[in-house]
């Protein structure tokens, strides 16, 4: 049962990847170039997972270390972009974004060649890759995502924002706290933490199609 819902939702992932590649386009040129990237990742990130789970060995697939733990920066990059949409604030200089967006990237460098990750075998489920010994990385997430919780929230009761969209990006962000927490206490129904990405997907389509119809 649990195989069937994982094997369902990956399919509907990359759609909803792809799609995302789609619309973007018709976004402004910073949010379009940076919002691809973030897809981009994302899209690799889900790939490697697919790997993973259709493989008959864990021969090599430590050399998918690198691209397997994407979401930490594609995420990311996509609360930035969809949250500065959604508060619509003119005043505030998209630059900002590049420069959170970057030191994103550079912590993810930093994490990925410091911190040893652990291959496993899932039975039913393929193979999966965690830090085992470094739950550093998921509480830092974990912490990420309570801000952006905490942050959606109080800017949701403002005029002038997309109530919708905070909502949504605050549902989100919870999703992805329980995955991780769960993932810390060992209490994982699939390999990945899907969810939680799932959600953040469906709200960056929401956040470009309403960039797109404004």
């Amino acid at each position: 049962m649990l195989f069937n819902i994982y094997i369902f939702i990956l399919p509907i992932m990359f759609v909803l990847l792809f799609y995302s590649i789609y619309i973007i386009k018709f976004s402004p040129k910073k949010i379009r170039m940076l919002g691809s990237i973030a897809i981009a990742l994302m899209l690799v990130r889900y790939i490697c997972v697919f790997k993973m789970l259709v493989s008959s060995s864990m021969l090599n697939l430590y050399m998918l270390k690198i691209t397997y733990f994407l979401n930490f920066i594609g995420i990311p990059i996509i609360v930035f972009i969809i949250g500065y949409v959604f508060l619509r604030r003119n005043n505030i200089n998209f630059n900002y974004v590049f420069l959170f967006s970057a030191a994103v990237i550079i912590v993810y460098i930093f994490g990925m060649l410091n911190l040893p990750s652990v291959t496993k075998d899932i039975s039913g489920f393929g193979y999966n890759m965690i830090f085992e010994n470094n739950m550093i990385v998921y509480w830092i997430y974990i912490i990420f995502n309570t801000v952006v919780l905490f942050l959606s929230i109080v800017f949701s009761a403002k005029s002038h924002v997309n109530k919708i969209g905070l909502y949504m990006l605050a549902f989100s962000a919870f999703i992805t706290i329980l995955e991780y927490l769960g993932t810390i206490i060992n209490i994982r129904p699939f390999p990945e933490n899907i969810f939680g990405d799932l959600c953040f997907i469906i709200t960056c389509i929401y956040g470009i199609t309403k960039l797109k119809n404004n």
